[in-house]
Parts: C-alpha cells; sequence; structure tokens
C-alpha cells in the first residue's frame, strides 16, 4: 500500500504520519519518506488487517498545523500492488 501526500507551506512544514492516532516511524515493513519537493509517502509492505485504519498526516510549521485523514480497509489479498491516494495540503498565512 502506498499513500502520497503533496505538502507546501512557508516555512516549510515538518511532515509526519500516524496510524489510528498513533505516530509511525520507518521501520520494519513501514517506509517513509519526505522529499524536497514537498512530496510525502508511506509506503506499506505486506498489507493486512493489522496495518489498517486511519492513517493521518500531518503538516507543522511554527505558523500552525494541517492534517488530512484517510481510512484504510483491508479485506485480503489484492492482485494490484500499491494503490496511490493524493493528498494535497496546502494553507498559507
Amino acid at each position: 500500500m502506498k499513500l502520497e501526500a503533496s505538502v507546501t507551506g512557508c516555512p516549510t512544514p515538518t511532515v509526519s504520519w500516524q496510524l489510528n492516532d498513533k505516530t509511525l516511524t520507518s521501520a520494519g515493513p513501514i517506509s517513509i519518506r519526505t522529499d524536497n519537493a514537498g512530496l510525502s509517502t508511506i509506503e506499506v509492505e505486506d498489507s493486512n488487517r493489522l496495518t489498517a485504519g486511519k492513517y493521518r498526516v500531518v503538516a507543522e510549521n511554527n505558523l500552525g498545523r494541517a492534517t488530512a485523514d484517510i481510512e484504510v480497509t483491508v479485506t485480503g489479498r489484492s492482485v494490484i500492488g500499491c494503490c496511490w491516494l493524493h493528498l494535497h495540503i496546502h494553507y498559507f498565512l
């Protein structure tokens, strides 16, 4: 499973990901990356019912915070290797 968020802000925000209100880190089957253009990606290998739930991307800087949520349901193995969700979070101050 792959989720992407395009995040912009000034000053440049920090980006984090949560699953069911718990902060995620790159470890084991979870890979989190944010590039210099503001594209943040979380990839989960071998998605299963334990990796289902409410994913939240959080963008924060000293001027504020923006979030976006997506509910992920895993019902079984799929032939398709990845899914893409594009979240665009923009805030202007």
